[in-house]
């Protein structure tokens, strides 16, 4: 049985490495950007004789939460940024210290890109995670504060961001535990679409997020889209 955490910490030592590499090998010839998901509706429509489907995507509804540092965050603040998103609460330990530890290896490769990089962790337990205690969490991981932002708020709120937004079930950490976390990180483009879902504790889909992130950044803005 694959033992993730001792394979993992070794995997994410690596993380920069891997991200510099994507980076100066993708060319425009061979780019083939992460395909949509979350859909919103699908049109039909008839011309000549054929049948065909128009697909609307869902785009992020506009929110509003409050970082680590008490700025207040809404869509607007992720245009045109490629943002990895994350839900769990600071009280879960064991699954929010692996997921940390391979989120801060991707800030480490991406924070210093031109092109923008976000990480967004929404805290699932709000009435525990204050604004204070996101700090001294955030700090503690030594994360760049303009980069990844640990969110708190109203708690309905975070819950049907994870429900509508991006299609995620959340679930609890273990079976005594009521906090609710996703092993899901989820990956949005330069306008808020889902274009990508991997599995924290599957090192294979920790590199095509990865992968996948440095494709988004690639990718020019297109109205609508």
């Amino acid at each position: 049985m694959w033992k993730w955490n001792k394979v993992v910490p070794l995997f994410i030592l690596a993380l920069p490495v891997i991200g510099a590499f994507i980076l100066y090998r993708i060319s425009k010839k061979d780019l083939q950007m992460p395909r949509h998901y979350v859909v919103e509706s699908i049109h039909g429509t008839y011309e000549k004789g054929k049948e065909h489907f128009d697909t609307v995507y869902h785009r992020l509804n506009n929110f509003s939460l409050t970082n680590q540092i008490g700025n207040t965050i809404s869509r607007e603040d992720l245009v045109g940024k490629v943002t990895l998103v994350t839900f769990f609460p600071t009280t879960d330990s064991i699954k929010a210290s692996h997921m940390s530890a391979i989120l801060k290896k991707i800030e480490n490769t991406y924070e210093r890109s031109d092109s923008g990089f976000h990480i967004l962790t929404l805290s699932t337990n709000p009435l525990h995670d204050s604004v204070t205690l996101l700090k001294n969490y955030a700090d503690s991981l030594q994360v760049n504060h303009d980069v990844w932002w640990f969110l708190t708020g109203s708690r309905p709120e975070i819950l049907a961001m994870a429900k509508t937004d991006f299609e995620i079930t959340l679930q609890k950490a273990n079976s005594s535990d009521t906090s609710l976390y996703s092993p899901v990180f989820i990956l949005m483009g330069k306008n808020q679409y889902v274009r990508g879902y991997y599995d924290a504790f599957d090192s294979s889909r920790v590199r095509q997020c990865v992968r996948d992130i440095s494709m988004l950044m690639l990718e020019k803005m297109k109205n609508g889209q």
